[in-house]
């Protein structure tokens, strides 16, 4: 039996349309006040990844983001501060649809696979994800990580006893679920979808086993037929 490790956010629910939207909202309300929505919004998504550094995954960084965005293109109304502040935090609220398909995909290769959830991001928000998915029973274990990185995938092999070399990472970011993965030498499957662009540092994969896709309904194939060719 191999093990597969799915990512959580917009690998097996939706998470950046909401980023979107709030920032379609935030727009909205910085071009009421005569302000240029274009470049507060390219304001916000280069302060958005520039903040990482300093504020990592924490909830308090998007929100805080898109205030900083207002003040540079000449916003200067705490009203107006509060009210971008507000819309912006939604995003931790609003429920994250779960992708089509996830779950009967999960449920399939439960029966043949271990599946564990290792996902980035603040424990409390990852926490409510995956209550609001209902998808916690299918895996054996959850890990939740505020960076994905060699020692992460690492600590998952360890605490499985599988060798890497019998084990798959699945998700949509390259340097966070697919490189660390190919490093350790794990198999892995990239989903090539919408990210926002601190998960577009890297641009190459490393080398190794990797099947890049556009949608987990064709993990199963994947992983399957791997499963039965694999020695021990």
């Amino acid at each position: 039996m191999a093990l597969v490790v799915f990512d959580g956010d917009d690998t097996l629910w939706s998470t950046e349309p909401l980023y979107d939207e709030a920032r379609d909202a935030c727009r909205s309300i910085v071009a009421a006040q005569g302000l240029d929505g274009a470049a507060w919004e390219a304001a916000e998504r280069a302060i958005d990844v520039r903040n990482v550094a300093a504020m990592g995954l924490r909830p308090s960084r998007f929100p805080a983001s898109c205030v900083q965005a207002y003040l540079a293109v000449g916003g200067a109304s705490r009203t107006v501060e509060e009210a971008i502040r507000r819309t912006a935090s939604q995003v931790f609220d609003r429920k994250a649809a779960v992708l089509p398909g996830v779950p009967a995909v999960l449920v399939h290769l439960k029966h043949t696979h271990r599946l564990v959830l290792l996902s980035k991001g603040d424990p409390e928000v990852q926490a409510k994800r995956l209550a609001d998915s209902e998808l916690a029973e299918v895996f054996s274990q959850v890990f939740v990580v505020d960076h994905k990185d060699e020692r992460s995938f690492s600590a998952v092999l360890a605490a499985d006893g599988r060798p890497a070399s019998r084990s798959w990472s699945v998700g949509n970011s390259l340097p966070s679920d697919i490189n660390p993965a190919l490093k350790l030498g794990m198999r892995a499957v990239w989903i090539d979808t919408h990210v926002w662009d601190h998960e577009r540092r890297e641009t190459e994969p490393l080398p190794g086993v990797l099947h890049r896709v556009s949608s987990l309904l064709e993990v199963p194939r994947l992983v399957g037929a791997a499963n039965l060719s694999a020695p021990g």
